[in-house]
């Protein structure tokens, strides 16, 4: 399954979005750092409030989002277009 992370662009930054993948809620944070004009995200899963993901967002950047006790691959993060806030997860 291929989909884009929740973003509403009329809100901007700081913003946190929630999304289900597998039946597994999820919570996207973006924020964004004008000093030093990079974009980061945090990715936790809401079940147990774990801490999966947390870096910079950076065009054609992929990431494995791995689970925190087992390692197995959970989802992709592909940063598709910073532009128009477009996160993908494959």
């Amino acid at each position: 399954m291929t989909s884009i992370l929740p973003f509403e662009t009329s809100v901007g930054c700081p913003q946190k979005q929630l999304f289900k993948l597998d039946n597994i809620t999820y919570s996207v944070f973006y924020q964004y750092n004008p000093t030093a004009d990079i974009y980061t995200v945090s990715i936790r899963r809401v079940a147990g409030d774990v801490q999966l993901y947390s870096g910079k967002l950076v065009e054609g950047f992929y990431n494995n989002i791995k689970d925190d006790v087992t390692k197995e691959v959970l989802f992709t993060l592909y940063v598709s277009n910073l532009e128009n806030m477009e996160v993908w997860i494959i």
